[in-house]
């Protein structure tokens, strides 16, 4: 039993209303080995892009997070004299 594998055709646009990006199957008879290795590079290069953008993201959220820890322990600091100046 033999598997085949057939490439998609990726088209960048994303869908405005779902935000999803769209994929075509392509034929294999549009495909040549060149025309593939050229697909598969971009789609390496693409998934190095999106790695990137990750983690910059995640690093982002790190900040984001440890900003909303000290504006919290501000906070709390802020409220207890305010209590201990009304007594």
């Amino acid at each position: 039993m033999s598997t085949a594998i057939q490439l998609l055709d990726y088209s960048p646009q994303r869908s405005a209303a779902s935000g999803v990006r769209q994929f075509r199957s392509g034929s294999s008879a549009d495909n040549s080995p060149e025309q593939m290795l050229w697909r598969i590079s971009e789609l390496q290069t693409e998934i190095r892009l999106l790695r990137e953008q990750l983690a910059r993201t995640a690093h982002a959220l790190v900040r984001y997070q440890a900003l909303l820890r000290n504006a919290a322990q501000r906070e709390l600091e802020l409220r207890a004299e305010l209590v201990k100046g009304l007594f």
